[in-house]
């Protein structure tokens, strides 16, 4: 019984191990997308949306839209801009 406990527990350390390993894993690959990036912070769960700066120097989580309109107020373009690093 003594060798099947210490078994599992082999088993154990081995998973959260490899756990482990997977967290440093993504850690690391996020770590490059941001320098890369040249950003301070980026979005972990939309890679689409950034921080953006509001008054008073708080962030709010969100993304930064442009619009054009012609002289006859058509809308001739729509675009949402991704992680623009010079967007303020």
């Amino acid at each position: 019984m003594n060798d099947c406990f210490t078994q599992v527990l082999e088993m154990e350390r081995r998973l959260g191990l490899l756990k482990l390993g997977r967290a440093l894993t993504e850690m690391l690959a996020r770590l490059e997308r941001l320098r890369k990036s040249g950003l301070k912070k980026l979005a972990r769960s939309d890679e689409d949306a950034r921080f953006l700066r509001q008054r008073g120097g708080n962030f709010q989580f969100g993304y930064t839209g442009e619009i054009t309109i012609s002289d006859d107020h058509l809308i001739v373009a729509q675009r949402v801009t991704q992680n623009a690093a010079n967007n303020h």
